[in-house]
């Protein structure tokens, strides 16, 4: 195999040797033997495509900047002069071509990152879904509902925790007893300062990463959800983590983004 693996196609070459192998193949691999073949041209390579094809107007376009503009550098030693080669930095810039010029435009293009997701597809500015799976996937998530007196905005009863993902069954009491105690001991020290509901909670929210991160050293999606509870209507009745309709989280509720 003259070919190396690169970082995204190690688990199909791991399959495909072991199907080999499977197959009774002698394999020979970089490991073995120096057999590995570039499936890029070096810089004699360039500079003979470049020499027989004299363009006038030149763009390197594969790669990142570094190589790019190492690319750049060659064709000049090639004697295309520096004002002839287009270097465009990033996605969405235009060039325009016409007979005898090449340049770049003063006009972009607004490009987002399109995911293409189940039946639809959606464009997602600043890839927000795509980070947030990530840390789902990684880090699980942590719900708290906070259920709060439509007129005091005092708590009423506990805290309610969910999370998924997050710690194995063994330690999830442990853990959320002390999420739930943290919460609950920072809206408290909020309200005295009479901070207003979402303010508390985007602070309670913003402490709670440290903390959690503390417990277990990492930090889940944490999402804290509220929900207004007239206490009085309620009178005699106790309350638990059945009897509330849970509220939307702060950032359906506005004025909050992460």
């Amino acid at each position: 195999m003259s070919s190396s693996t690169i970082p995204g196609n190690e688990l199909a070459i791991s399959k495909m040797e072991n199907n080999l192998l499977a197959l009774g193949v002698d394999l020979i691999t970089n490991d073995e033997m120096d057999v590995h073949t570039s499936g890029h041209g070096y810089a004699e390579d360039h500079k003979l495509f470049l020499s027989i094809l004299k363009p006038k107007f030149f763009m390197p376009f594969f790669d990142d900047l570094k190589h790019r503009h190492a690319h750049k550098k060659l064709a000049m030693d090639m004697g295309i002069p520096e004002e002839n080669i287009i270097m465009p930095l990033e996605n969405g810039i235009i060039v325009e071509m016409y007979d005898e010029v090449v340049l770049q435009s003063n006009q972009k293009l607004k490009l987002d990152t399109v995911v293409i997701d189940g039946k639809g597809k959606g464009h997602l500015s600043g890839e927000y879904v795509m980070k947030a799976r990530s840390i789902m996937s990684e880090d699980g998530i942590v719900a708290l509902i906070f259920k709060i007196d439509t007129k005091t905005k005092e708590l009423v009863g506990n805290v309610q925790i969910e999370s998924r993902g997050f710690v194995y069954s063994s330690e999830v009491k442990q853990v959320h007893t002390q999420i739930v105690e943290f919460a609950r001991a920072k809206y408290n020290e909020n309200l005295k300062k009479r901070m207003e509901v979402r303010d508390n909670l985007r602070k309670i929210k913003d402490e709670l990463g440290d903390q959690v991160a503390k417990i277990i050293g990492r930090v889940p999606m944490l999402m804290p959800m509220f929900v207004y509870i007239n206490r009085e209507a309620l009178t005699g009745t106790e309350i638990n983590g059945e009897d509330a309709i849970i509220g939307m989280t702060l950032e359906e509720q506005g004025g909050y983004e992460d």
